[in-house]
């Protein structure tokens, strides 16, 4: 955009980001995963369905249904499901409680691991400054962040 600052470019960057979980996941891959970035159709599918459900609950409306996602090994579920819709949720709804469950104590480590590796960086401080994540809650674990919205 010729003429415009650098708030203003940041400022529609996180406004396309808020809107849409697959922008999002596009904007923040190179965070956490060093391979490129092949985009697949299931991947649109599943940001979809996520943003479907996660604008239910930012609008404070009921759930119609569970989501049950199943795709092979190695899809970026977690990634999508787990990593990328937490730090999304969190920039739609600082204040949103998220809980997130595996198979083993490590692999909740590693998603909590990327997503503070996320929130953290300065691409996502810089689009989303109003979430802040609390220095006195903020564990192996777990995080609460300055609006008391925890992972």
């Amino acid at each position: 955009m010729i003429g415009a600052s650098r708030e203003d470019i940041n400022s529609l960057e996180a406004g396309c980001c808020m809107l849409s979980l697959e922008h999002f996941t596009r904007e923040f891959w190179s965070t956490i995963i060093d391979n490129e970035l092949i985009w697949s159709q299931h991947m649109t599918v599943m940001c979809d369905e996520i943003e479907a459900l996660y604008n239910r609950v930012f609008a404070r409306q009921p759930k119609i249904n569970d989501l049950i996602i199943n795709v092979p090994p190695g899809t970026s579920k977690t990634t999508i499901c787990s990593i990328m819709a937490t730090c999304w949720a969190f920039a739609n709804m600082p204040s949103i409680r998220i809980l997130v469950v595996s198979y083993s104590d490590d692999a909740v480590i590693g998603i909590a691991d990327r997503i503070k590796v996320i929130m953290n960086s300065e691409r996502y401080k810089e689009l989303f400054p109003w979430v802040k994540i609390r220095r006195d809650m903020n564990n192996k674990h777990n995080l609460r962040t300055s609006h008391n919205g925890e992972f």
